[in-house]
């Protein structure tokens, strides 16, 4: 099921427009603001308190209730309305894609993640080895970059400590290593690649087009989950 989701994700990222309902807490809240229903959840994350991020109790997911129908994935204006939140001291996106993996050994179709430039400092995990993306590179144009998981490194690399600075090629593309992620970083999922996700949100406002997305935010210190819910209220509504 979660492979089915990634795929509609992947393949109808560009494709979505609709007006949206959100809701912020453990049950969902739904505030009207367009007249098509698509219903939205969002949750302090309980399944990441046991992982080891920083103040893991401080992240909340934002999530697509599919189960009254709708498409997964949240629009990308919405992502850019809830960063305006000033309950949160971090807001990141994220999504599924995949890669033909080669160059390296063996080809190989693997799994990636992209990022926008917060969500590895939003987690608060260090690399063992390199750095996170910049601002420039998760736009797009920018120079491709990636970054890899330990296994990956240790796997395909044998753990070579020069390995920062060499080059993968995914989907016939040169991507350059700039970090590497310990073993015990597996989010969103078991990936063990990462790449920028090289969006131009402000654009796509104007457009007929809109990617789809997953989202994480970090409350600031004192911010409450109802707090967060008032706030992204008033921001969604305008």
């Amino acid at each position: 099921m979660e492979n089915f989701f990634q795929d509609i994700r992947y393949s109808l990222r560009m494709l979505f427009k609709k007006p949206s309902y959100l809701a912020i807490g453990v049950i969902a809240l739904s505030i009207g603001i367009g007249a098509t229903t698509a219903i939205f959840t969002v949750v302090n994350a309980v399944l990441l308190r046991s992982l080891p991020y920083k103040d893991p109790d401080r992240i909340v997911t934002f999530n697509r209730d599919t189960s009254q129908g709708g498409l997964p994935g949240i629009a990308s204006f919405e992502y850019l309305a809830l960063r305006q939140s000033e309950s949160f001291d971090q807001v990141s996106a994220h999504s599924s894609d995949s890669f033909n993996l080669t160059g390296i050994g063996e080809p190989e179709r693997i799994s990636c993640a992209q990022v926008t430039a917060s969500f590895f400092p939003l987690m608060g995990v260090q690399p063992v080895r390199g750095r996170f993306f910049t601002e420039g590179e998760d736009r797009r144009g920018a120079g491709q970059v990636a970054i890899i998981s330990e296994g990956f490194w240790k796997r395909r690399f044998g753990g070579d400590e020069e390995a920062i600075g060499r080059a993968l090629t995914l989907n016939d593309k040169p991507y350059t290593i700039v970090g590497i992620m310990p073993a015990s970083f597996r989010f969103p999922h078991s990936y063990e690649i990462w790449t920028p996700m090289a969006a131009d949100f402000e654009a796509e406002i104007k457009s007929d087009m809109w990617s789809l997305v997953e989202i994480l935010a970090r409350l600031k210190q004192g911010a409450s989950v109802e707090s967060a819910q008032s706030s992204a209220e008033a921001i969604l509504s305008r």
